[in-house]
């Protein structure tokens, strides 16, 4: 047999060898050990190499080692191969005790496992929906070792506060406007009942500029939920999981009035089926009508099934709550809500704005709203939208002149930071450019928190729009 017969029987050797124990390999990996080393020789590497692939991995982790072409070469020299282990096991502790050298040729490939790892996760932030990219564009699987090769030291990390423009100072003044007329609404409901109130925040808009910047007004009978339903995750029978069992199973014992809010944009012409009567509706996101959907399946438990007892105060029309219920999210969601409630009393269902209005887009559902006084002690839940939907005119408040409904929607869009890739002293490490959503959200609560409380000593600057 040739040499080059005896060559392909060896790697065809080999790579049943590795097959069966179970290190992955291919044939451009393979080649550089047959080069230098016999074929028992080759597979005693193998083996070896297989056990150390399994420690350095062991969590699956950003930590571990992929073998790039630079450490195939350094491993398949002649030489003591567990004296070469050793010093990859050495240069990846000095990496961690940030002692890191980019100009170590070795050193730096054994970064290369988490660059790859973090394209995975680090390129996509993760706290929006829909997602949007620390990177643009987000890199393809196979331009990653190029990008790897190109990157260099990084400068210490710096961590900017957002400065605000002159037009997010004037949108504080509406937002902390809507606040603290949902907060004063919620204290004349909470002098009228004695029953508890459930404020239920929703992520993000009713969490981040409605209720954390009334927070510390809100005193005895007002109890803070949050909660997160996505309204650009919710269909039109989408039936969510908004509440963990304990606040169900208290739902359940104490029926507190529920106060869910949310902010909502401006309804769409084009998507609203009387677009000639526009001016004279409710909005509600689709969040909303989510919690909607899931007020219908407590309540079918709490009445054990009997739509009657419910139908007609759902704020839903009639004819949605049949389809709903042989809708597999009702399903599942009711027999998890099954285990932490008990049949009872039913939650009324209405809705609340600043402007209220005869007819009320729910999501995309249009329906017509009963007036409900938000006083006394038949439990409710309130889906609350805190938006006025006027911009202009010479009879609407000052705070809002000059201003943007829902301005601080998605803060992402007005503030999203960026990443930057490369090397410090621990390695392959990344650093935020410029300031982060988290920052602009932060900054420009703490301005309508002080707006909301100058409201509240002065009230006689307060009034519903209609």
């Amino acid at each position: 047999m040739g040499s080059v017969g005896k060559s392909e029987s060896a790697m065809a050797d080999i790579v049943t060898g590795i097959n069966r124990i179970g290190l992955k390999l291919d044939v451009e990996q393979i080649g550089p050990f047959l080069e230098n080393h016999s074929k028992d020789e080759a597979m005693r590497r193998f083996t070896i190499l297989h056990e150390w692939m399994i420690r350095a991995n062991a969590w699956t982790n950003l930590d571990g080692v992929i073998l790039t072409p630079k450490l195939i070469g350094f491993l398949s020299q002649k030489g003591d191969f567990e004296s070469l282990l050793g010093e990859l096991d050495r240069y990846r502790e000095e990496t961690r005790n940030g002692r890191f050298k980019i100009d170590n040729e070795i050193q730096r490939e054994l970064e290369f496992k988490r660059f790859v790892t973090s394209s995975n996760s680090s390129f996509i932030h993760p706290s929006t929906f829909p997602r949007w990219t620390l990177i643009d564009p987000v890199p393809e699987p196979d331009d990653l070792p190029r990008l790897f090769s190109e990157l260099e030291d990084l400068p210490p990390p710096e961590e900017q506060q957002y400065v605000p423009s002159e037009q997010d100072l004037l949108e504080v003044k509406r937002a902390a406007y809507e606040a603290a007329l949902f907060l004063q609404m919620l204290k004349e409901f909470r002098d009228h009942t004695s029953r508890p109130i459930f404020v239920v925040g929703n992520e993000r808009y009713g969490r981040q500029w409605v209720i954390e910047p009334i927070e510390e007004h809100l005193d005895d009978g007002l109890a803070i939920r949050y909660a997160r339903v996505n309204s650009g995750a919710s269909m039109r029978l989408t039936v969510p999981r908004p509440f963990s069992r304990e606040v169900v199973r208290d739902m359940s014992e104490r029926m507190p009035h529920l106060v869910i809010v949310d902010g909502a944009n401006w309804p769409r012409r084009n998507t609203y089926s009387r677009p000639e009567r526009l001016h004279d509706v409710m909005r509600c996101s689709r969040a909303m009508r989510g919690y909607a959907n899931w007020l219908v399946a407590f309540n079918d438990l709490r009445a054990e099934g009997d739509v009657s007892k419910y139908q007609h105060e759902s704020s839903l029309p009639e004819d949605h709550i049949p389809e709903l219920r042989k809708w597999y999210e009702f399903a599942t969601v009711r027999q998890e809500l099954r285990e932490w409630t008990t049949p009872g009393q039913t939650y009324k269902v209405t809705v609340w704005g600043p402007e209220l209005r005869e007819n009320v887009l729910l999501g995309d559902i249009d329906v017509v709203r009963k007036h409900v006084e938000l006083a006394g002690d038949r439990p409710l839940a309130v889906l609350a939208n805190t938006n006025i939907y006027r911009e202009k005119g010479e009879d609407i408040a000052s705070a809002l002149k000059g201003t943007t409904v829902h301005y601080f929607d998605e803060p992402n869009r007005r503030v999203k930071e960026t990443i930057q890739l490369g090397f410090g002293s621990h390695g392959f490490e990344t650093r935020v450019n410029g300031p982060t959503t988290a920052s602009f959200v932060a900054v420009m609560q703490r301005h309508i928190k002080a707006e909301v409380a100058r409201l509240v000593e002065h009230p006689s600057e307060l009034s519903f729009p209609g």
